[in-house]
């Protein structure tokens, strides 16, 4: 009961256990309990959680944007020197102490542990764990003795606490005169949350001549999927060795290239280029400037003739990264980084099927067949004729299914290998390959004959155990026997199946993955700040032509057209896209594109907590409002960047002619079918597409979405803004509207939709490293009873208020 006197602000940096989000959301949370045992509607705080990350043992069964899985620790154990496990009690905040000790912290007060009757939120009667609390009182004092060795003051917060082990000091006597503050709130101060870009976020280009097998892009999708830092890709072809590849700028494509390059934080080369190749000769003096690392995909032998008179094992010229399988024994001054791979796309789910009564199905998809005199020495060949011989014997017996496909598309052989039950990669050279890890991730047992140098390795970058590595290790010698035993044991294929689903998810997260390629780029930021503080830039005649060609562009003022037409629509429309469009897109806002790079916007909705925010502090703010909120322009101050409507209802209410008077001054942005209500030359009238979804092109139009408010956001998205905020927008409608005398109707089965594609904004949005803040109560953040939609943030009003008048004061 005792967690009801904390009282908590937004500075303090907080963990809480179970369901104490029912009180306040915590910074983290950790979650210990199988979901059966919390009763009554417990469980429903924790799968709404809006902590930023939830810690447990488990795997598990709700969604959430940050899960950290960690091994269980010694019962009663104080030694924190690992940090992949946990101690435990039977307690659950004794393990929120651990995980405190783990982050640094130096100064902890426990609150809420009491052994009293009755929890914070109810009358729930004894403790359950009354009997065992002298175990656990000596297990918090062994505890507070090994801290108290490390530096690490613990105390307890709670007067009622039946722990006699700990020091009990008020919550005023615990934060009194620190040394040293460092909240949230100050930390924020310096980087505005309300802009879109922050300085730590990186630019990163990856150039590369080839498409690296498709390495690159699956890094490249990591950075822009799992990271607030932005990628692009600069590639030579589409196309490498028959296989098409996605496309974002090629080499030839000098101008994009240039601005690229002169964008970036951190150049990415892979395999065959670096600054002094001869296809980067156009950029090299603005390459000179710029921090750059070198991955090699292969061996030296391979890449030797791309770089003439150079050792690739030992340059110290630039920091270079190596993938960390057997290429990486060729280049000892290399940092090995993990082969990127996304194991939670759809294609990389584990089949749930098992065919007990059919063969072994064994999938061999060479990628070379030619024959090597020394397999050892390289990492090229595969064991093509040693392996398909193997496989056509067993097949032939009946034992097993062979499968030895070449040349097949990616995306086709990705779906064959889930039919399959065994992978074999290669069982020749002592490593292993991408396919290795794809295989994994799908829960196929997988082979691969790993040397003592591969193993040592893979737990390296890893940091899993040796015995506990998924893949059956085996020589080409030993590949008959292997594969006969598993055909006759099916108990241990299924087992070997369902661990190497489980590695993968363990060890191979892809938050994990990327991390390791972003301390690298941080790594090569500070050693060219060591080295090169006042970089010389030498300019040169083509590259300064280029530069100020960019730069005219840019200052061009080009006169766009107007875009007006009409569409037919339906005699019997059902839908809005149905109705009779016209199209007015005026040349002042096509011209707007663009506008908002860099800056947030704020839209208006018409929910009772829109007033609840001093709206004036918006006034250097991109505002955009809808339908009534046009009222609200007097608190502004001045008339919203944008006004929106998308509902005819709206306009063929009386009251609507007067939120237009209100709306003066802002640029009118109607849906197409509202066409007719009003003659107004000014109005700009955009397409409505058909479905649902998230758009960001005017001209082809925007989706209804069953809200003007992500009508509106879609403007903002076309517009430039990656950081939108939404203002109003309960989506509650038994909340009303912020004008008590709005009488029009709502349709309130519309939340699903509304909800479905709201997710999708906010989805699309962290993907161009912006977001979607939800400001005060919404459905959508958790609020009346509804489940938290992932990647929308909540944004308290009063907090919201506090930065702005920070802001506005400091400017």
């Amino acid at each position: 009961e005792s967690l009801n006197s904390l009282p908590i602000k937004n500075e303090q940096i907080t963990i809480g256990v179970n369901d104490v989000g029912r009180l306040f959301d915590p910074t983290y949370l950790v979650v210990l309990n199988h979901s059966h045992q919390f009763k009554l509607d417990r469980y429903r705080y924790i799968k709404n959680s809006k902590a930023k990350a939830i810690f447990s043992q488990l795997v598990l069964d709700f969604y959430h944007p940050c899960k950290v899985q960690f091994n269980l620790g010694a019962k009663g154990g104080t030694d924190f020197s690992r940090t992949d496990s946990l101690p435990i009690t039977q307690n659950s905040p004794y393990v929120a102490i651990g995980l405190a000790v783990l982050m640094g912290a130096k100064k902890i007060g426990l609150i809420g542990v009491d052994f009293t009757p009755d929890h914070f939120f109810s009358k729930t009667g004894t403790h359950p764990l009354e009997r065992k609390l002298r175990r656990i009182d000596a297990e918090y004092r062994a505890l507070n003795l090994a801290l108290k060795e490390q530096g690490v003051e613990l105390v307890n917060l709670s007067s009622n606490s039946r722990l006699q082990s700990l020091e009990k000091k008020s919550y005023s006597e615990f934060i009194k005169k620190p040394e040293k503050i460092i909240s949230i709130r100050s930390v924020k101060a310096n980087v505005s949350p309300l802009n879109q870009r922050k300085p730590e976020n990186l630019n990163i280009v990856h150039i590369a001549k080839t498409n690296c097998a498709g390495a690159l892009w699956n890094l490249h999708q990591l950075i822009t999927q799992y990271t607030p830092h932005r990628s692009r890709v600069i590639t030579r072809s589409r196309v490498t060795n028959g296989r098409r590849y996605p496309k974002d700028v090629l080499l030839h494509e000098k101008q994009q290239v240039y601005e690229l390059i002169e964008q970036a934080d951190v150049i990415h080369f892979h395999n065959w280029l670096d600054k002094e190749s001869t296809l980067m000769k156009p950029y090299r003096e603005l390459l000179q400037q710029k921090t750059a690392v070198l991955q090699f995909h292969s061996e030296p032998s391979v890449l030797q003739q791309a770089f003439p008179g150079r050792d690739l094992a030992s340059r110290k010229d630039l920091l270079t990264l190596v993938v960390a399988q057997k290429q990486a024994r060729f280049y000892p001054l290399a940092i090995p980084v993990p082969n990127a791979l996304d194991i939670n796309q759809a294609i990389f789910r584990q089949s749930k099927k098992h065919n007990d009564n059919r063969r072994l199905r064994v999938l061999y998809a060479p990628t070379d067949k030619k024959s090597y005199q020394n397999y050892r020495d390289s990492c090229r060949g595969k064991g093509y004729q040693e392996t398909r011989s193997i496989l056509k014997k067993l097949d032939a017996e009946g034992i097993i299914e062979a499968c030895i496909v070449s040349d097949m598309n990616w995306q086709v052989l990705a779906e064959l290998r889930r039919t399959c039950d065994v992978v074999i990669d290669e069982c020749v050279t002592g490593g292993y390959h991408l396919s290795s890890l794809e295989s994994l991730a799908q829960g196929c047992v997988t082979l691969a004959m790993l040397d003592e140098i591969t193993h040592s390795l893979l737990v390296s970058i890893s940091g899993s155990k040796k015995e506990d590595l998924p893949w059956i290790n085996c020589q080409v010698s030993r590949l008959e026997k292997e594969l006969t035993e598993l055909a006759g044991n099916r108990a241990r294929l299924k087992k070997i199946k369902q661990q190497s689903r489980a590695w993968m998810e363990r060890y191979w997260r892809p938050e994990d993955i990327v991390d390791q390629y972003i301390r690298s780029y941080q790594i090569a930021i500070q050693e060219k700040v060591l080295t090169n503080k006042k970089p010389v830039v030498k300019k040169s005649k083509k590259t300064g032509e280029l530069a100020e060609k960019v730069i005219n562009m840019s200052k061009k003022t080009i006169n766009i057209p107007a875009i007006h037409y009409k569409t037919p629509g339906n005699k019997n429309p059902l839908r809005s896209e149905q109705f009779t469009q016209t199209i007015r897109l005026s040349g002042a806002l096509q011209q707007s594109r663009g506008s908002l790079n860099g800056l947030s916007c704020h839209i208006l909705g018409n929910g009772p907590s829109v007033t609840e925010l001093d709206l004036s502090l918006l006034q250097s703010r991109c505002v955009i409002s809808v339908n009534s909120s046009a009222s609200l322009h007097a608190e502004l101050g001045r008339p919203a960047d944008y006004y929106c409507v998308s509902d005819r209802r709206f306009l063929q209410h009386d009251s609507s002619t007067g939120y237009l008077q209100k709306a003066r001054g802002s640029m009118f942005v109607f849906a197409g079918y509202c066409a007719g209500f009003f003659e107004d030359p000014t109005i700009n009238y955009v397409r409505i597409c058909g479905g649902d979804g998230i758009s960001t092109s005017l001209r082809d139009g925007f989706y209804h979405n069953c809200s003007v408010a992500l009508f509106a956001c879609q403007l903002a998205l076309w517009l430039g803004s990656k950081d939108i905020f939404l203002h109003g927008c309960e989506f509650d409608y038994a909340q009303g509207r912020f004008e008590n005398d709005d009488s029009r109707p709502h349709d309130k089965g519309i939340y699903p939709r509304v909800r479905k594609n709201a997710a999708l904004l906010a989805k699309t949005l962290d993907k161009m490293n912006g977001g979607l803040s939800v400001v005060g109560p919404s459905r959508l953040t958790g609020d009346f009873g509804d489940m938290v939609v992932p990647f929308i943030h909540s944004v308290d009003i009063a907090e919201l208020d506090e930065e702005l008048q920070a802001t506005v004061k400091k400017y």
